[in-house]
């Protein structure tokens, strides 16, 4: 079940009637974006924050490959250098590229766990911010030592929750996603933040575009 937690993002972002015309849901899950790419190409990303949703094995990396016939497998590998990748999901690559779907289900369960609220209620308030025009903004991203054109999409789920008091610094959680059409895969880096308040901790995670093979 674990393995497929993180299509439950997706699949609740499509469900609940039509959204706006023009929305931060289609640059961040925008199709297509592993077509070209030949069976057998690895796409790395540095990883911070991020871990196994059961063992909390944190993880240095995300790693997907890409199979025959259309497969994309997704795994996570280990801080420990010496430790085994752990498997996140199998995906259909026509679709798109996973990462995103799996960013944000692990910012859902971040949040959740952090506020005892509910990942239902946490989901829904993210699908409401990806439904909207969000903050795009175009800017210059550096890509293998190369300054590369790249848009980036800013999102604040709870900025007008009614829910606020009780979220403590995640009312301020904001989410970031540079995409640009110069990299493989389309995503430069993904961040979410929420400041600290009172004693407790700024929350961060973060996935970046590290490395292709072969």
């Amino acid at each position: 079940m674990k393995r497929i937690v993180a299509l439950s993002l997706g699949l609740a972002l499509l469900a609940g009637g039509p959204l706006h015309a023009e929305r931060a849901f289609d640059l961040v899950f925008r199709s297509g974006t592993l077509d070209g790419l030949p069976e057998g190409t690895e796409l790395r990303y540095d990883a911070a924050g991020l871990s196994d949703a059961q063992d909390q094995d944190a993880w240095r990396a995300v790693v997907l490959d890409l199979g025959p016939e259309n497969s994309a497998r997704l795994s996570g590998q280990p801080a420990e250098e010496a430790g085994a990748a752990r498997p996140i999901g199998s995906f259909d690559s026509r679709i798109g590229n996973p990462v995103a779907m799996m960013f944000l289900e692990q910012t859902v369960n971040g949040v959740s766990a952090a506020t005892g609220g509910s990942p239902f209620y946490i989901r829904n308030r993210i699908r409401d911010a990806l439904g909207g025009p969000g903050e795009v903004e175009a800017v210059t991203a550096t890509w293998q030592g190369t300054a590369v054109p790249a848009t980036e999409v800013a999102l604040r789920p709870f900025a007008q929750d009614a829910h606020r008091a009780e979220l403590g610094g995640f009312a301020d959680l904001e989410i970031r996603v540079v995409v640009s059409e110069a990299v493989p895969g389309w995503y430069l880096s993904m961040s979410a933040e929420a400041p600290a308040v009172a004693a407790a901790e700024p929350y961060g995670i973060s996935l970046s575009l590290a490395g292709v093979e072969p």
